[in-house]
């Protein structure tokens, strides 16, 4: 007598409040659960850093700043718009859009 491997799967649906978890614990557990590969997540979790990056440059500069250069664009001073710009973006920024 030999036996035959029967495969079988059952799908169950479970609500659950995912803001109670960090970002890693998830990650962790997509790991875990061999659903994602180590370097998914990483490439996963530095996408999610730069989007939360750039997200920061544009709420921590001056609205006052971004406006000014919006308006020097429009008359068509393009050096002093940059000058602004970079103010907005902060001074890692300061001489690079030249």
């Amino acid at each position: 007598m030999s036996w035959k491997r029967q495969r079988t799967s059952q799908r169950i649906d479970v609500e659950a409040d995912l803001d109670d978890f960090d970002e890693l614990q998830l990650l962790q557990a997509l790991i875990d659960a061999k659903w994602i590969s180590e370097d998914e997540a990483a490439a996963i979790e530095k996408r999610a850093a730069t989007i939360a990056a750039s997200a920061a440059i544009f709420a921590s500069g001056g609205a006052d700043d971004f406006q000014e250069a919006t308006a020097c664009l429009r008359r068509g001073n393009r050096h002093e718009a940059l000058i602004h710009l970079e103010r907005f973006l902060g001074r890692d920024w300061i001489g690079q859009l030249q």
